[in-house]
């Protein structure tokens, strides 16, 4: 991961991630995230903006 340059300031990177879990009772929950990536300049060839979206389950060992 690059870092902006303080002499240039119109490359920069911008990070957003967000996450939740739904209990489904007390044993079992439903997760989900969500983050997006954003780098101002990227190299040749790459695209601006990486984006990912996970969902899964969630299990809790101890009551």
């Amino acid at each position: 991961m690059s870092y902006p340059n303080l002499k240039d300031t119109s490359q920069y990177n911008g990070s957003f991630n967000f996450g939740t879990v739904t209990r489904l009772n007390k044993w079992l929950g439903w997760q989900n995230s969500f983050s997006d990536n954003y780098v101002s300049n990227p190299p040749l060839g790459t695209k601006k903006n990486d984006i990912q979206l996970s969902t899964g389950l969630n299990i809790a060992f101890k009551h």
